[in-house]
């Protein structure tokens, strides 16, 4: 244990990581409060921390006591041994936090990303990834080419700001005003 801290009656604690295992499976067979159930695991991005900009953070409960417990894990891009062993459930959300912040889990069984293509490039919950727009290698790799004609209708449809009439249900809710038929008939 690093420290503890306690806020508004919850409990965090800040592990070395290259203990996390072992105090996760102590907490999980404590005789006296066994944390059997991991609620949540997921991270945090601080670039200003340049040793260890990562924090994974791991609530946990304990069904018997009701009571809970934050533990958190400071990393770099090494990353940090995979929890799985220890609870099963840890599976998705350590993929999760592989995929969107670029953490590696050592030891987990099937780490790749889960939510966004395989060849993706960059990790999207970082904070320095770009918040506009950005083409990359990936959308040139996957989108259709956009013919002279269908790239100038995108522009009118954006310069109208008709981008929306584009899809179908939209279209038919107009054709609906068009024909002068009651959207919702009164009751009579």
């Amino acid at each position: 244990m690093i420290e503890a801290s306690e806020f508004l009656g919850q409990l965090s604690v800040r592990i070395d990581r290259s203990r996390i295992v072992e105090v996760c499976n102590a907490l999980r067979s404590d005789s006296e409060t066994p944390f059997n159930y991991l609620s949540d695991l997921t991270c945090a991005h601080y670039p200003d921390q340049r040793e260890a900009p990562f924090e994974v953070v791991y609530n946990l409960y304990s069904i018997a006591a009701n009571e809970r417990v934050r533990l958190k894990v400071a990393t770099n891009g090494a990353g940090v041994d995979s929890v799985t062993g220890v609870w099963p459930s840890a599976d998705w959300p350590e993929r999760e936090v592989y995929d969107l912040f670029g953490v590696v889990f050592r030891n987990h069984p099937d780490l790749r990303r889960i939510l966004l293509p395989p060849d993706w490039e960059g990790h999207p919950l970082r904070k320095d990834y770009p918040l506009e727009f950005v083409e990359n290698r990936w959308t040139e790799n996957h989108l259709p080419e956009f013919t002279e004609v269908q790239k100038e209708q995108l522009e009118q449809r954006r310069a109208y700001g008709l981008e929306i009439l584009s899809v179908p249900q939209e279209r038919e809710v107009r054709e609906i005003f068009k024909s002068g038929k009651e959207v919702m008939p009164k009751d009579k």
